[in-house]
C-alpha cells in the first residue's frame, strides 16, 4: 500500500489477505480522489459478486450512516459511487466486452494466475489502453499456478522497476492469523509439492515432475555466448527422437574441472523431415564448437531407436546408443538429480 509503483505484482499464499489489500487499495484510492473511476477484476462475474463485494460493502457499512446514505450503490451492476463522485466498479475477466470504453483511474486483477487471463487479452487489449489518459496504475495479485503468464508478468516486473514496476512474493506465512501449527497441519495433509505452491507463494509446476529438484532459482543462470565459454569445456548432445511427438536435443557443456553441466541450447520440433532436423541440430553445434574450434565429444540418442539411428547417420549425422537395459531410465535420472543437488553454502 505504501508503495509509490505505478504496477505492482504481488504473489500471495493462499489465505494471506488477497481480495482484502485489493479492496482497501481501491476504496482509499476512491477517497482520497475524487471523480475517479475505479475497477476490481476477478476471474468470473460471480467470483467478483459472491467474494469481492461483499467484502467492500463490510467494508463501506464501517463509515457514519450519514455517509453510507450519500452512496449510491447499484447491488444488480455491482457497482458503488461515493459521496465525492468517485466510482467503484466490479467486473468478470470472462466477459471482456464489460472491459472496454473507459478510461481508468486505478484497476485490481485478482487471481491473475486464473487461465482465463492467459486466454483473454484482458490485460494488453483492454486494460493497458485504459489507463493511458489519466496516468492509472494496476495491481496484479494472485497465487501462483506453475510457470504461466502470471510469472511471466511477474519476472517482467523484477526488471522494470525504472518503468514503474514492482513486485512481492508473501507466503501465507506472512499473515499473522495463520498459525504455525496450521501451517504445519497442512503441509502434511496436502503434501509438499502442493503446500509449495499454495502456502509458499512459489512458482513451481512440481507434481508429475521427474525431477523435483529442479529450481529456477538455483538452476538457471544469465545466458552464455559461445565466445564466452572455456576453451576446456566440452560440447555434448543429447537426443530423443519423434515423429509427431518433437524431437529434441539438448546442447551441454561440460567443465569437467568442476564436474558441472550447463544446459546451453536446444533443439524441439515436430513433423520435421530427418534432413531438416540433422541441419538444424548441426547448425547449433556449430554455433557452440567455432568460436574456440572446439571438438566434438559425444552425441547420445535413444538405442530403441535403431532405424532412426541408421537415418541420422545416412545423412552424415552419427550417434551414439544410449545404454541397453531395463534399467537405464533409472540410472539415467538418478544421476541427472544427483547433480541438481546444489550445496547452497
Amino acid at each position: 500500500l505504501d508503495s509509490n509503483a505505478r504496477f505492482k505484482v504481488i504473489v500471495c499464499g493462499r489465505r494471506w489477505g488477497k481480495t482484502l489489500l485489493a479492496i482497501i487499495s481501491i476504496l482509499l484510492n476512491a477517497l482520497n480522489h475524487p471523480n475517479g473511476l475505479y475497477w476490481y477484476i476477478a476471474p468470473t462475474y460471480r467470483q467478483a459478486k459472491n467474494i469481492a463485494w461483499r467484502l467492500l460493502m463490510s467494508k463501506i457499512r464501517l463509515f457514519p450512516r450519514w455517509w453510507q446514505e450519500r452512496c449510491r450503490v447499484e447491488k444488480n451492476n455491482l457497482m458503488i459511487e461515493l459521496p465525492n463522485h468517485s466510482i467503484i466498479e466490479l467486473k468478470g475477466a470472462q466477459e471482456p466486452d464489460s472491459l472496454v470504453g473507459s478510461g481508468l483511474d486505478g484497476v485490481v486483477l485478482d487471481e491473475y494466475a486464473m487461465d482465463v487471463y492467459g486466454v483473454a487479452p484482458v490485460w494488453k487489449e483492454a486494460i493497458r489502453p485504459a489507463l493511458s489518459d489519466k496516468n492509472g496504475w494496476a495491481i496484479f495479485i494472485s497465487s501462483p499456478r506453475g510457470y504461466n503468464h502470471f510469472f511471466e508478468l511477474y519476472d517482467y516486473a523484477q526488471t522494470q522497476q525504472e518503468e514503474g514496476w514492482a513486485s512481492w512474493k508473501m507466503p501465507t506465512r506472512t499473515n499473522p492469523y495463520i498459525t504455525k501449527k496450521e501451517l504445519e497441519a497442512a503441509k502434511r495433509e496436502v503434501g509438499e509439492d502442493l503446500f509449495s505452491q499454495e502456502y509458499e507463494a512459489e512458482f513451481k509446476k512440481r507434481s508429475g515432475l521427474v525431477y523435483k529438484e529442479f529450481s529456477r532459482e538455483k538452476h538457471v543462470i544469465d545466458p552464455i555466448e559461445p565466445k564466452d565459454i572455456p576453451g576446456q569445456w566440452q560440447l555434448e548432445i543429447g537426443l530423443d527422437f519423434g515423429a509427431s511427438h518433437p524431437t529434441a536435443a539438448l546442447f551441454i557443456m561440460f567443465d569437467h574441472v568442476s564436474d558441472t553441466a550447463y544446459v546451453v541450447d536446444e533443439h524441439y520440433e515436430s513433423e520435421w523431415t530427418t534432413d531438416r532436423h540433422v541441419s538444424a541440430i548441426m547448425a547449433k553445434e556449430d554455433k557452440w564448437l567455432m568460436p574456440l574450434r572446439r571438438k566434438r565429444t559425444k552425441r547420445i540418442g535413444d538405442s530403441q531407436a535403431k532405424q532412426t539411428l541408421l537415418d541420422y547417420a545416412s545423412k552424415g549425422y552419427y550417434i551414439t546408443p544410449t545404454l541397453k537395459g531395463s534399467d537405464s531410465v533409472d540410472e539415467g535420472i538418478s544421476v541427472v538429480r544427483k547433480r541438481l543437488e546444489i550445496d547452497d553454502n
